[in-house]
């Protein structure tokens, strides 16, 4: 929802679905059988620990990423959601800060 509000409309891709958290559901797992699960460490109404609880709930257990800036305390929240959700290949995808060079 962001994305389509901000004007940054995903263009199709066949290997590629994007949804919104609220209908993350067994259906659409089914559905596409994803080789991996990504999302921002925190959205506009969810963050990594409602999804990695959404995905241990449909029981996945592939491999789940939340994409965040380079964090202090990475270690942490992986130890976090690896607590809440055992079953998940979880990790962070840790994308450093673009500096504006404007």
């Amino acid at each position: 929802a962001r994305w389509h509000g901000e004007g940054r409309i995903p263009a199709p891709m066949d290997a590629v679905q994007f949804t919104e958290f609220h209908l993350l559901t067994r259906d659409l797992l089914d559905a596409h059988c994803p080789d991996i699960i990504l999302s921002p460490l925190v959205g506009d109404d969810f963050d990594v620990l409602d999804v990695s609880a959404r995905l241990r709930d449909l029981g996945y257990q592939g491999r789940y990423r939340a994409i965040t800036q380079v964090l202090p305390s990475a270690e942490m929240i992986r130890k976090e959601v690896r607590a809440q959700a055992p079953d998940l290949d979880f990790d962070l995808l840790m994308m450093p800060t673009i500096a504006n060079d404007g």
